[in-house]
């Protein structure tokens, strides 16, 4: 949470009204037990009052791939909200690896976790996730994350084009006799094998070339992993090196090497036996070796399941100030805290005529609450006769999670329409300071305002 005004010099300085608000972060390379090595994230613990435009701002400003956003839960089964931003395209995503074990890690040195905790479920984009935790004492060391079941994409069959847009020799690919094939475990990632690990380090991709390789397949333009299986001093399963098409290279990357140990199975490369039991050796060639390691659960039948896991070092914490909370847009004079019915599409495509979206925050002193819906026409829509709400309880521990929604004074009205007996609309003050309308149940006493 945005802390207290600091220096009145410095907030002068940052051109801001009112008070300053202060995010601290924790600064973690994943992947490795080696600071300066590995993958590097930025997580921010206490980011209650930023918008998404300012999340994604601070990703920028951080300067690493991806900063995740870590919120209370706010879904039925999970333990923390996870938001994760990424730099190369400039917007928040679903999932990814490297921030998802580096968010436990982050978690467990705060105290967030309980020491000898063994599994937590973050709330991803793509829907809850669990995490695997092993400890030594109190210390967290390893982390797994389940990847969903893999799903093997078209192959692409002309070796030299492919071999062309890395700048390596048709000969560096044929030898493997393996296809180059995207597979994705929630991530989609066109797999290139390559007979030795110098091809792999030879590798530069032409961007362009590659996109045009992709998009006559039909396949998404998204990472191409190139790797090999050639044996090292390290003992990895693969020597690996991700490119891709917002950045120039990724030093560990967690939804490619799911794929990458799927495939290795998928095609028997790898026993069903030592499927388990997978690393993928990648960032060598940037300066910022990582290993990645990959289990597989498969049977004769087929994989039922891929987990990829590794450890984090803390390397730097920080705080970052920002001036007062940014205003509401002009454009929309009112603002929405939906929890519960407004919350189902179905009522707001009825109501509003499209889908609403908009940043998260909180409402405390609030607990949820669930109604019986006794307007035929709100069941109809929804096809539900019970619906969550909050209820006022005052208790500052209670705290309920929504969307703020931006919609027009006319909308809001016209959301009333769906209001039962038992629902009220009040004026609130969210966790960020944002005044909002919220829907709540009127058999409460919610705040005068």
């Amino acid at each position: 949470m945005g802390g207290p005004a600091g220096d009145p010099r410095i907030s002068d300085g940052l051109g801001g009204k009112g008070e300053v608000r202060h995010y601290p972060y924790a600064h973690l390379d994943v992947f490795t037990e080696q600071p300066l090595t590995g993958n590097q994230l930025a997580v921010f613990l206490e980011p209650a009052g930023l918008t998404a435009e300012e999340m994604l701002g601070l990703t920028r400003e951080m300067g690493f791939s991806e900063t995740t956003f870590v919120f209370p839960a706010d879904a039925p089964g999970t333990d923390f909200r996870v938001r994760i931003f990424a730099l190369n395209v400039n917007r928040e995503i679903e999932v990814a690896g490297h921030p998802t074990i580096g968010t436990a890690f982050a978690l467990a040195r705060r105290g967030l976790i309980e020491p000898g905790c063994r599994r937590v479920v973050l709330a991803l984009g793509i829907g809850p996730t669990p995490v695997e935790l092993e400890w030594d004492g109190s210390r967290l060391t390893f982390a797994w994350m389940a990847q969903r079941r893999p799903e093997f994409g078209s192959t692409l069959t002309d070796v030299a084009a492919v071999a062309g847009a890395l700048g390596i020799e048709v000969d560096d690919i044929g030898p493997t006799r393996l296809p180059i094939q995207q597979v994705s475990c929630g991530a989609p990632f066109l797999l290139v094998p390559v007979a030795t690990r110098a091809a792999v380090d030879r590798a530069m991709l032409d961007r362009a070339a590659m996109a045009r390789l992709l998009e006559a397949a039909g396949l998404a333009r998204r990472g191409v992993f190139v790797f090999s299986l050639e044996p090292g001093d390290d003992g990895a399963t693969a020597y690996s090196r991700m490119f891709g098409f917002g950045v120039v290279e990724d030093p560990a990357t967690g939804n490619a090497s799911g794929p990458l140990g799927a495939y290795l199975v998928h095609h028997e490369v790898i026993p069903l036996e030592r499927a388990g039991h997978l690393v993928s050796r990648q960032g060598v060639k940037m300066g910022r070796p990582s290993e990645v390691h990959i289990a597989v659960a498969a049977s004769p039948a087929g994989i039922t399941g891929v987990r990829i896991g590794g450890s984090a070092v803390l390397v730097a914490e920080g705080t970052l100030t920002l001036p007062g909370a940014m205003a509401a847009t002009e454009a929309y004079p009112e603002r929405l805290f939906s929890y519960g019915t407004l919350q189902l599409e179905a009522v707001q495509m009825a109501t509003f005529g499209r889908r609403l979206t908009g940043p998260r925050d909180a409402l405390r002193g609030f607990e949820v609450v669930s109604l019986e819906i006794e307007d035929p026409a709100v069941v109809a829509i929804s096809g539900k006769a019970q619906h969550t709400m909050a209820r006022f309880t005052g208790r500052a521990s209670d705290v309920v999670s929504g969307t703020v929604l931006a919609v027009s004074a006319d909308e809001i009205q016209n959301a009333d329409r769906y209001e039962v007996a038992a629902v009220k609309r009040v004026a609130v003050t969210l966790q960020s300071g944002a005044r909002a309308w919220a829907y709540v149940d009127a058999r409460s006493t919610p705040p005068a305002d």
